[in-house]
């Protein structure tokens, strides 16, 4: 009894700044948000005094993951005091998630294109741009997306998911890490209501893959292919932000279909394919293909059991998987 005594005493109690012998969550993210704010905008202030066009959107995406990259390396290795790779990145199958994650986000975007064209809602003509001029648009394209795709995942789909997820539980993580995602658009061009809806579902979209896999590379994928072939290839505006593609597609339509100035992401066909796409993560079959193994690396917290779909039975991943 004794002995019972003094474990119970050495236990620690609950804090309004600790619980469970590590800084509560609310706090973690406070202080990964700071940081990210900090670099941020010193980041910004030192590409100010470099003889660059401030204007640039590579630049001011890459200032925009150097800062994630900083926050997410202060939370992990600071905070947390764990690899880095078990914020998302310990994946044997990157490339092929990756992969994935494109073409299915770029099969989605032309979905919604062809409907949009087959039903007068928009018209499409290709730009004044030799074969050359294709080429370099189309690679300084897929670089930008692909910063953006990578800065905005791991900002909010990497450190605060991973935190989320071990402090509370999958349905109030994707909640609360969609709705911080529509809001860090809420000042771009042409945003609407039904643009904030969309894009609050592609979070969860975006979420849900982040969950069936423990990893980021297929988010990072989806991501990057939908901006992608959305701005580059067929030349929408991309969140309402225009930058040209290969093809210049107008929307002609009604604006609660196409979503208008701000690009597909603000119309109903974007829902109807961001739902679909978003079921279809639920399908036993997608995440028995889809789930990475068990790894020392990867914590268990991170990933959700496979479903069984008739196959050999996976095994569900041990409670309390912390590093």
């Amino acid at each position: 009894m004794e002995g019972q005594d003094d474990n119970d005493g050495a236990r620690a109690e609950p804090t309004f700044w600790v619980a469970d012998g590590e800084l509560r969550a609310i706090w973690k993210l406070s202080a990964f948000f700071a940081v990210w704010v900090i670099v941020f905008f010193a980041g910004a202030i030192v590409a100010g005094f470099l003889p660059l066009p401030m204007y640039s959107p590579h630049l001011q995406s890459s200032i925009f993951l150097a800062a994630a990259l900083a926050a997410t390396l202060f939370g992990m290795l600071a905070v947390d005091r764990a690899p880095f790779a078990s914020v998302g990145f310990g994946d044997r199958h990157a490339v092929r998630h990756f992969a994935i994650g494109v073409g299915v986000s770029s099969g989605m975007m032309g979905g919604v294109f062809l409907i949009e064209l087959a039903s007068g809602a928009a018209i499409v003509r290709l730009s004044s741009v030799t074969v050359w001029q294709a080429a370099q648009l189309l690679a300084s394209g897929f670089t930008l997306y692909l910063i953006v795709g990578f800065a905005e995942e791991i900002l909010l789909r990497g450190y605060p998911f991973r935190t989320l997820l071990r402090a509370t539980n999958p349905a109030a993580t994707l909640l609360v890490t969609s709705v911080l995602f529509s809001l860090i658009h809420f000042w771009n061009p042409s945003i609407s209501l039904p643009a904030l809806c969309n894009i609050c579902l592609a979070g969860v979209w975006l979420g849900r893959a982040r969950l069936v896999t423990g990893q980021l590379w297929l988010p990072i994928g989806l991501h990057t292919g939908w901006n992608f072939t959305q701005g580059t290839v067929l030349g929408y505006p991309v969140s309402g932000m225009v930058e040209g593609g290969v093809f210049r597609t107008d929307a002609i339509g009604a604006e609660w279909y196409t979503g208008g100035y701000f690009g597909p992401e603000g119309g109903a066909l974007a829902t109807v394919v961001l739902v679909l796409g978003t079921l279809a993560l639920w399908h036993p079959r997608v995440i028995a293909r889809l789930r990475v193994e068990a790894r020392a690396d990867i914590p268990a917290t991170d990933a959700i059991p496979v479903v069984a779909t008739g196959d050999a039975p996976a095994a569900s991943a041990p409670d309390g998987g912390e590093d």
